[in-house]
């Protein structure tokens, strides 16, 4: 039986390292390195300068050394594609084969079972130890660095307004211990993220796409999630190893956190899909219980991708996000659940014209 030959063109996306937005490129394995074509401009990248990442039933990660460019290619076989094109390490001699391949199995092993299984640990243990007052000031480094302050939108009578929904979601989770605040980017990309601590972000494109009240406070709920359960301060501990991680409870001599500037390589992180997955059942149940209608973020989610605008973003909507068709269909199931009859939630004066 004739084995086919690994395919050499891939379908991606093309991650710029300057923004949250994302371009669906064309990957070509070519002789001397890859031709990326559809972001900004085609460009080429040497087999030498290539960092690829591949963790066990997650797309692959390819970054550019000495930039925060990155590519994620979903399609499995691309690790065996890249296999084939990209030149062999340097030959080492005085060793024989069999051993050569014993230990870096071994190696390989050994470097599966640390990432997989004590990374994680460490980081949910570091996480789960870290104050509400360290998370806080991660969380503004975060923000500050993902929607800076120039492009933010300045308080008005309607972000009032649509802080009045976050204090009614508040009301549900009596005794936490975190300081919820809302800011606004002036950003068309319909996208959100909540930052380690407390703060939620909203993008101006997110509103301008949300057609009630109810759809806003699905979103909403889905980031509170998020920040409850301290998956962005688990996600910046997976990423940047036992040196960031410990650097989480560090401060410099202005009493910054150390990890600002780890907090750079946000734009590289994903949420697990069972953390999406958590923050979208956990969200539901705050609606229900805060006497909203709780269908609000399936009909916004179903309402993006027949436009074709569901956005990924930094830290909330990456490629390891659940398949959008699945998680709406999931989104409406736990809403009927609930049972109830809910009220129309009152719609804030002006809520639509935050950022305009």
């Amino acid at each position: 039986m004739r084995i086919a030959p690994a395919p050499d063109s891939f379908g991606g996306y093309y991650y710029n390292g300057r923004s949250p937005r994302r371009f669906e490129v064309r990957v070509w394995l070519e002789a001397g390195g890859l031709r990326i074509e559809g972001g900004e401009e085609e460009q080429r990248w040497l087999y030498g300068e290539l960092e690829v990442s591949t963790a066990h039933n997650e797309p692959q990660r390819v970054e550019r050394h000495g930039s925060n460019e990155v590519l994620v290619i979903e399609d499995s076989r691309f690790a065996a594609a890249l296999a084939e094109y990209r030149p062999p390490a340097a030959n080492i001699h005085d060793l024989r084969w069999p051993v050569l391949l014993l230990s870096c199995a071994g190696l390989a092993a050994v470097a599966w079972l640390a990432y997989t299984r004590g990374v994680p640990l460490l980081a949910n243990a570091m996480a789960a130890l870290a104050p509400p007052f360290v998370e806080e000031r991660l969380g503004q480094a975060v923000a500050g660095i993902l929607a800076p302050p120039s492009s933010r939108c300045a308080d008005n009578a309607a972000q009032r307004g649509l802080s009045q929904i976050l204090g009614r979601l508040k009301a549900t989770i009596p005794g936490q211990t975190y300081d919820f605040r809302l800011a606004y980017d002036a950003s068309p990309v319909p996208n959100a993220f909540a930052a380690p601590g407390g703060q939620i972000v909203f993008f101006r494109g997110l509103l301008d796409a949300a057609e009630t009240p109810e759809e806003f406070a699905g979103v909403l709920a889905h980031e509170m999630q998020h920040v409850l359960e301290k998956h962005p301060t688990r996600g910046i501990a997976r990423e940047f190893s036992g040196r960031a991680i410990l650097s989480i409870f560090s401060v410099d001599s202005a009493g910054r956190p150390t990890a600002a500037i780890a907090a750079a390589e946000l734009l590289k992180l994903a949420y697990r899909r069972e953390e999406e997955e958590e923050a979208d059942r956990k969200a539901i149940a705050m609606m229900a219980r805060a006497g909203m209608r709780p269908t609000g973020l399936a009909s916004l989610l179903g309402r993006l991708q027949e436009r074709g605008q569901a956005s990924d973003g930094p830290a909330t909507y990456l490629s390891t996000h659940p398949a959008m068709s699945g998680r709406v269909a999931t989104l409406a199931r736990l809403a009927a659940t609930e049972g109830r009859e809910y009220g129309e939630l009152p719609a804030p004066e002006g809520w639509r014209s935050v950022c305009r």
